[in-house]
């Protein structure tokens, strides 16, 4: 997904609150590292970050490393960490090549790290998730992928927790939505042929069936739907009146011109409402309604503190990745504020943290466990947004 894509759907607000313990100002430039009385620099902890294009070998790297950036400036510049009598700074650390090297570099680099900031994306997260699980490192990681979590994928003393919901908590949530609106019948269902499109499947299939649902018809989308037509004529032979389109979102762009262009007339739901799929989609998306982190349009506050920054710094307004994100490095750094870098202490801190607020909603491992059965999980927050002129407009605040 190109930058100047997301240019297109730039217009998008987000909504949320700052983490209490890291409140400082976020309009800082990308400034050298802080120094302490007398311009001796400050010790710094160091972040492995891992995934696509990140570090100072990209143009201005993934939304996501720019965010992490971000936020370790903010961190930095609004007077660092305290522990212990000492003021810490942060500093990121990158590796190269693709994501098992990446993750071996971060994790053996010297000076060491305290904490791996994961990759955002469930394939190369799931494919850095065993090389990581075989140090003592904390992990934090936004992609969605559901085996993260799962107690049963999971390696006995892994540090990975997710600082954003996972799969089957969207496609929760926009089940709940379809049977509190009364639009759970009359339905098809497309998925991609991928990992993705699989799990989203199964998670909706099962959430209908255990609202005692019929389960709809489905087609397979092949990978990138080069041509959407056999699709089209699939999904309407049950001449459905709505549709869910559970898929990457030049997919789902794809599908939903191609519907509009048969004249279907019908509702689309998709698995994640997001500046991709609205500036993709054009004129054919409006209307479309699906789940979404807590990011919409606000005037005031830390979110809007949040927006300001990164549109300044990097000439683009941020995605729901980049939230996800500013809000795992400020977590990292509430934990190190509280019990320091030792690798269990983190993990005691992790594995409790209660009520944090952040950019997306709270940051709650015990109601995130509790709702999901899942080990690791910290974020279950989600809302139902409609495509209004290009803007998600909020229809449903909280449907977790």
């Amino acid at each position: 997904m190109s930058k100047a894509h997301h240019a297109q759907g730039k217009r998008i607000r987000w909504h949320g609150v700052w983490l209490v313990v890291v409140l400082c100002c976020v309009a800082c430039s990308h400034l050298p590292l802080s120094s302490g009385a007398g311009g001796v620099p400050r010790p710094t902890w160091h972040i492995g970050l891992v995934g696509a294009a990140y570090g100072p070998g990209s143009l201005e790297g993934s939304f996501t490393g720019d965010a992490a950036a971000l936020a370790v400036d903010a961190i930095n510049q609004g007077g660092g960490i305290t522990w212990h009598g000492a003021t810490y700074q942060l500093a990121l650390s990158y590796g190269s090549g693709d994501i098992a090297g990446q993750v071996s570099q971060v994790t053996s680099a010297t000076p060491p790290i305290v904490a791996l900031l994961g990759p955002d994306e469930s394939g190369p997260a799931l494919a850095a998730s065993p090389i990581a699980a075989r140090t003592n490192i904390p992990e934090l990681t936004i992609a969605t992928a559901d085996g993260l979590t799962d107690p049963s994928q999971r390696a006995p003393a892994q540090r990975l927790w997710r600082v954003r919901p996972p799969d089957v908590q969207w496609a929760r949530a926009l089940v709940h939505w379809l049977l509190a609106s009364g639009s759970a019948h009359g339905l098809a269902l497309a998925f991609s042929a991928n990992a993705y499109g699989h799990a989203g499947e199964r998670n909706i299939q099962a959430a209908l069936t255990s609202a005692g649902v019929a389960a709809p018809p489905e087609v397979t989308l092949p990978s990138g739907l080069p041509d959407p037509t056999a699709a089209v004529t699939d999904l309407l032979a049950s001449h459905p009146a709505a549709i869910i389109c559970w898929s990457p979102e030049p997919e789902a762009a794809a599908l939903v011109q191609a519907l509009r262009d048969a004249h279907w007339q019908g509702q689309l739901y998709i698995g994640a409402v997001d500046v991709d799929f609205i500036a993709l989609a054009g004129q054919a998306g409006e209307g479309t309604i699906g789940p979404t982190n807590r990011v919409l349009a606000s005037s005031v506050g830390a979110s809007q503190a949040f927006f300001q920054a990164f549109q300044r710094r990097f000439g683009i307004a941020p995605d729901e990745h980049a939230a996800a994100m500013y809000d795992a490095v400020h977590l990292l750094a509430a934990a190190l504020a509280t019990v320091g870098p030792d690798p269990q202490a983190i993990t005691g801190y992790l594995n409790q943290v209660q009520g944090l607020p952040g950019l997306q909603g709270l940051i709650d491992a015990r109601r995130a466990s509790a709702t999901l059965g899942t080990v690791g999980d910290l974020l279950i927050d989600l809302q139902i947004v409609r495509v209004d002129h290009a803007e998600p407009v909020v229809v449903r605040a909280d449907a977790t």
